[in-house]
Order: structure tokens, then C-alpha cells, then sequence
């Protein structure tokens, strides 16, 4: 991990953060990011640096890397809910094989809204114990 985020500080702007966030995650903090497509050139960076090994005791090592985006929307609320959309994206981005990207979209964010909504709705109408109809 620690040569990883190394790489992946190159590939950065001075004024950006690298945090771990946890496990084998960590979460990078991009300021001034106008436009999407800012954040998927510094996202191919980030794969191209780490597709290249690194050396550990005269043994090459590889390394796969999932990366999810999220933008920061007017519709966040708190920062808990990038974190968890940037979650959900970055594992959409494992399912497409190794060393991929992929952002967090509108779409994306309606169909989870709809599922929360949905989870919240059954637990309303989930009878309580003793007043179940028969």
C-alpha cells in the first residue's frame, strides 16, 4: 500500500489529499475539479502509474486498482454520501475487471435514492408483532 499511494501522489496536484480510508481503500480529495472529464484524465493516470510494478525485496510486484469518482453535487447533503456512492462506484468499476474506473451519475444516484426510499417503505409497512392480518 505504501508504494501505491506513493505512485498515486505523483500523479496528483499539491493541493490534492490522499487519506486511507480503510482496509485497502483510500480516498482522494480533488480540489478545483471543474469539468468530469478532469477527473477521469487524473484517474487514468492514477491506473497507468500502478499497472507498472514495484519492487520488493528483487521481486516484482503487481497490483490490480478499482477506482470509483464521484463529483461533489448540489444534491450531497453530507460527505458520508460521497463516500458511500464513491463505494458503490468503485465496485461497479471491480465488476468490470482489473484496473478500471467509473463514475458516479445521476442515474446512479436517482436508482439508489429509489432504493433507499424502498428499504424505508417496507419497514413502514412491515405490520408490527401481534398485528399481523389474517
Amino acid at each position: 500500500m505504501y508504494f501505491n499511494c506513493g505512485k498515486t501522489k505523483e500523479c496528483l496536484r499539491h493541493n490534492n489529499i490522499v487519506a486511507r480510508f480503510g482496509g485497502d481503500e483510500f480516498v482522494i480529495l480533488l480540489n478545483d475539479i471543474k469539468e468530469r472529464s478532469c477527473a477521469k484524465v487524473i484517474a487514468e493516470k492514477i491506473l497507468k502509474s500502478l499497472k507498472e510494478p514495484f519492487y520488493l525485496n528483487g521481486h516484482s510486484v503487481f497490483t490490480g486498482t478499482s477506482i470509483g469518482i464521484v463529483l461533489s453535487e448540489e444534491y450531497y447533503n453530507r460527505p458520508e454520501d460521497i463516500l458511500r456512492d464513491a463505494d458503490t462506484v468503485m465496485y461497479r468499476a471491480k465488476m468490470n475487471g482489473r484496473s478500471n474506473y467509473a463514475m458516479f451519475d445521476k442515474e446512479m444516484h436517482a436508482h439508489a435514492a429509489k432504493a433507499l426510499q424502498m428499504g424505508a417503505d417496507l419497514q413502514k409497512a412491515r405490520p408490527s408483532k401481534g398485528h399481523c392480518k389474517q
